[in-house]
């Protein structure tokens, strides 16, 4: 794909021509003007194709500044959010621990006491 961007910034700029008189910052050069546009049009066909790339996937830029475009921190957020998992997870077993604990306890303590009737010759509930 870059190299398709490559050619199109090309063909554009070529097939454009010259204006009559030259911008400052090609130096009186057509070569050095054609390179100059064909430079912009590439970076501004790349920011476009990374964009949509980007944007079909789920990731729009937050931010368009002086550095390029900035995306948000996924992995971060994502890290973040498993950590968060895992702490709830944790929680869960935790309390998942303790009621088998005590439903344990009160089967035990239960199963006891009917051992205990039964000695004493009485009859279980």
């Amino acid at each position: 794909m870059i190299i398709a961007i490559a050619l199109v910034s090309t063909v554009v700029t070529l097939t454009a021509g010259v204006p009559g008189s030259l911008p400052d910052v090609a130096l009186k050069s057509s070569v050095l003007f054609h390179v100059e546009r064909a430079g912009a049009l590439f970076v501004a066909g790349l920011l476009a194709f990374v964009t949509v790339y980007r944007g079909w996937h789920g990731e729009l830029p937050v931010e368009f500044g002086r550095e390029g475009m900035r995306y948000a921190d996924v992995a971060g957020e994502s890290a973040e959010g498993l950590e968060k998992l895992r702490d709830e997870m944790r929680h869960a077993r935790d309390d998942i621990t303790s009621l088998r604990d005590a439903v344990l306890t009160e089967h035990l303590s239960r199963l006891a006491l009917e051992e205990r009737i039964r000695d004493l010759g009485g009859r279980t509930p």
